[in-house]
C-alpha cells in the first residue's frame, strides 16, 4: 500500500493549491478482496495510466508497475491494480487479491 499512498500524495495532492484527501478502504466481492486508495488530487491522463501499468513511465509515480506485476505474478493475471482517474477530480487505485491463496514461499 505504501507506493499507492505515496503516489496519491506526491503527484496527486501536492500540486493542488489547497489541501486534499487520501482515503483507504477495503471490501470484498465474489472473487476476492479489494483495497482502494483514492484521492481528490489533480488526476492522471488516460494515456499515462496505461504507461504506468506497463512500466513505460519511469518518472513521477513510484512503483506502480512493480506492485501490479508482483500481484499478477503471485496471484494470477486476474489480480493486480486498476486505476480510474478524472483530470482535475482525483484518482482511485484498486488493488485486487484473491480471498484464498496457497502459501507464498517467495519474498513478495
Amino acid at each position: 500500500l505504501q507506493p499507492l499512498v505515496e503516489n496519491a500524495i506526491k503527484p496527486g495532492l501536492l500540486p493542488k493549491k489547497h489541501g486534499g484527501t487520501v482515503t483507504i478502504s477495503g471490501s470484498k466481492d465474489r472473487d476476492g478482496f479489494l483495497i482502494k486508495v483514492s484521492d481528490n488530487g489533480i488526476g492522471i491522463e488516460p494515456e499515462r495510466i496505461e504507461l504506468l501499468l506497463a512500466e513505460k513511465e519511469m518518472t513521477g509515480c513510484i512503483g506502480i508497475a512493480n506492485v501490479n506485476n508482483r500481484l499478477k505474478n503471485v496471484f494470477g493475471p486476474e489480480y493486480g491494480l486498476q486505476i480510474h482517474s478524472t483530470c482535475g477530480q482525483g484518482t482511485e487505485v484498486i488493488l485486487r487479491i484473491p480471498k484464498t491463496f496457497a502459501e507464498v514461499s517467495q519474498v513478495v
